[in-house]
Parts: C-alpha cells; sequence; structure tokens
C-alpha cells in the first residue's frame, strides 16, 4: 500500500537515523494494528521515497491470515489508519523539525501483488514440460500440443496459489503468446 504523509521534508528524515527509523516504525505500527490481528508490526516493510513523504507499506502475510482479509480490513478501516498514523507521526520525539506545514496522511492505496516468484517456478517447471509435450508430441500439429501443456500451466499457477484473479489471465495469455 501506498502513504503520502504531506507537510514533511523527506530529506530532513533521512538526513536523521532517529527520525527515520521512529517514523518507519510507526508507520508499521498503524499499518499492523490496521490490517488486522494476526498481522504484526514484524509483518510490515516500509520504504520511504520523497514527494513530501511518500511511504511504501508491504504486509507480508501470515499464516492464519490471507491478502484478502488484509485488503479488506485495511481498506475498511482506511479513515481510521489516516488519523491514527498522524496522531503517531506527530508524537515522534523531534518531528516538528521535519514538518513543513500542516501535516496530512492520505488515505492508502491499497494492492495484492501477484506472488511472481511462485508464478515464475511454475511456469519454469512447466514451460520445460511443455516444450517436451510439443517436441515430442506424435501429433502432427505441435500447436494443440502447446495448448494442453498451456492449461496445465494454467491449472497448476490456479492450483498451487489457489487464487482466482484477473491476472491469471494475463499469466494465460502471455503462455498463449509464448512459441514453445
Amino acid at each position: 500500500m501506498t502513504i503520502k504523509l504531506e507537510g514533511m521534508d523527506y530529506a530532513k528524515i533521512v538526513a536523521s537515523t532517529t527520525l527515520k527509523t521512529s517514523l518507519e516504525n510507526k508507520i508499521k505500527e498503524t499499518v499492523a494494528t490496521t490490517a488486522g490481528a494476526t498481522v504484526t508490526q514484524s509483518d510490515v516493510d516500509v520504504v520511504l521515497s520523497a514527494g513530501s513523504v511518500n511511504a511504501q507499506a508491504t504486509v507480508n502475510i501470515p499464516s492464519g491470515a490471507t491478502a484478502a482479509n488484509v485488503q479488506s480490513s485495511v481498506s475498511d478501516n482506511a479513515g481510521t489508519l489516516q488519523i491514527n498514523l498522524k496522531t503517531a507521526v506527530e508524537s515522534i520525539a523531534d518531528i516538528q523539525s521535519a514538518i513543513t506545514g500542516t501535516l496530512s496522511v492520505s488515505a492508502p492505496q491499497v494492492s495484492v501483488p501477484v506472488p511472481t516468484a511462485a508464478i515464475t517456478g511454475i511456469l519454469s517447471t512447466n514451460t520445460t514440460d511443455a516444450s517436451t509435450a510439443a517436441n515430442n508430441s506424435t501429433t502432427p500439429n505441435a500447436t494443440a500440443a502447446n495448448s494442453t501443456a498451456s492449461m496445465e500451466v494454467s491449472t497448476s499457477i490456479r492450483s498451487s496459489l489457489g487464487i482466482d484473479t484477473l491476472l491469471l489471465g494475463a499469466v494465460m495469455f502471455a503462455l498463449a503468446a509464448h512459441k514453445f
């Protein structure tokens, strides 16, 4: 998720290790609290960048939680997250030295990335199988073997990730366009 803290000087934040660490910890704590009971501060990674202060917070989904539940919790409680994060940031010692105007916190922009490492591993394993199937096929139409292999890859992706998303369609499209 992306959150923008406006009215803050990014250069002053990163110039002080104490301020930067304190800000990152407050963001982690607030996001974890908003994301649900099973998410802890250690499950949240934060990367700060310029533009007032942009915070990219990534929740590493712990066992006992799902990405959909975390996304729903954050989205449903976006207003609370904004208020609580503003209060938490204002409580940081010496933060006033980095505030350049009125501090405001944007609503979180929440997204759920597809675990690319899992897809890449599945594709590399099944792509080899697909190529072998096409090359060893006694079927005169190698395209039919490729289509079957592509369907096996999509089935493998669906069952191993346990999700059915629009991105699965994009993966299937990419596979269909790939020459085996």
